[in-house]
């Protein structure tokens, strides 16, 4: 199986036949449907600490997120 086949679509292969094991690929997925970038300026509206988390929703509606990041005050 080549790396071109699996952008095409997610390949299966039984290992014996049908009800026997299987394998299951998703389809790979390009280098510009995978990053993103964006810039957050944190402005401290008080002497304790802040937090954020990301949350990104996918083309495929599937959603993904971050564990919150802690901003101290300087």
């Amino acid at each position: 199986m080549r790396l071109a086949d699996l952008l095409a679509g997610p390949r299966a292969h039984y290992l014996g036949g049908f009800l026997t094991p299987v394998y299951y690929f998703h389809r790979a997925m390009p280098l510009h449907e995978t990053t993103a970038q964006f810039s957050l300026t944190h402005h401290a509206q008080s002497d304790r600490r802040d937090w954020y988390y990301v949350r990104v929703r996918q083309q495929n509606g599937h959603w993904a997120w971050s564990s919150p990041i802690w901003v101290e005050p300087s």
